[in-house]
């Protein structure tokens, strides 16, 4: 690890380089995703990031601040209402062909875990498109699209409940920063013991000039420049700030207690290395356009060495 320090929500509220940068590019992608809501979305966005910003120096306040956000503003108890619907549509029909887009032609064999499998709808559009595949998780909950495909639920998270090499492929998608610092390579081994090729796409930062398509991505992503234009230890921010934000106010998850293990490229290239794979390929994504809340994407592929 490199010895940046990682910082609470609140302490980043604080940051005003990264809440403005976030601010801006949120209601930017989020405005210009909804189309007939354009100007409730705005409304929206400048009502939560106001009290966001008004209530950053007292964390009492804050937590009653972001309750009221979650159940007044994007209101998540409430199915009906119009951002919950979009959000639905979102993750049900366009984040899975997405996602199946990103790692269709990395994919090897045909046996295929979709670990942190979530709704399980990527695994239903695989599954669809001939793969065998199979899923795990920490908790099941599938969609129907999904239920009738093979699921283990993993008792311990550090423990991957499939037989050795049984997999052809693991995916992971955005699952390592949520893995504690001092779990993280016991989990790596357990992928290595399970699966013979690993494809990851992870959010990270300090982004080096080697990564495939570095200089295309780069030249056609605003967002992504100004990113990169930040110092280390605010990219940081910036990717912990993200994950907190899209986890309360998008998804309503009031308890945060992941450990926003975010690790640079080239960390993560090494930690790979050194736990026994091959780095296939590295490559940059950016700040994908098709989400609400976008940041810089990165997809490793990864062969273990036998």
């Amino acid at each position: 690890m490199n010895g940046i320090n990682k910082e609470s929500f609140q302490e980043i509220l604080q940051n005003e380089e990264v809440f403005e940068m976030f601010k801006k590019n949120t209601i930017e992608n989020s405005v210009g995703f909804v189309k007939d809501h354009k100007e409730e979305m705005q409304m929206m966005l400048d009502e939560t990031f106001r009290l966001l910003y008004e209530n950053r120096h007292d964390s009492e306040k804050l937590k009653k601040c972001v309750e009221y956000i979650v159940t007044n503003i994007f209101k998540k108890q409430d199915d009906q209402f119009w951002f919950n619907q979009m959000h639905d549509d979102y993750k049900i029909n366009i984040k899975p062909r997405q996602r199946y887009k990103i790692i269709r032609n990395v994919i090897v064999g045909r046996s295929v875990l979709d670990l942190g499998c979530g709704d399980g709808l990527l695994s239903s559009l695989l599954s669809e498109n001939g793969f065998d595949v199979y899923m795990a998780d920490v908790l099941d909950y599938r969609k129907q699209e999904a239920s009738h495909l093979p699921f283990k639920k993993m008792e311990d998270p550090s423990k991957i409940p499939y037989g050795d090499k049984e997999m052809d492929n693991i995916l992971l998608f955005a699952v390592l920063h949520h893995i504690d610092d001092k779990d993280i390579k016991e989990y790596l081994k357990e992928l290595k013991r399970v699966g013979k090729r690993i494809i990851i796409k992870e959010d990270t930062y300090d982004i080096p000039s080697d990564l495939i398509g570095f200089d295309e991505v780069v030249a056609n992503d605003e967002q992504l420049r100004k990113f990169m234009a930040l110092s280390k230890q605010n990219q940081l921010r910036y990717l912990i700030f993200l994950d907190y934000f899209s986890n309360i106010m998008v998804r309503g998850t009031l308890e945060m207690n992941f450990p926003f293990s975010f690790r640079t490229v080239n960390e993560w290239r090494e930690m790979f290395k050194e736990s026994g794979f091959i780095v296939k390929e590295s490559r940059l994504l950016g700040f994908l356009n098709y989400k609400f809340s976008r940041t810089c994407y990165v997809l490793h592929v990864i062969d273990a060495l036998d």
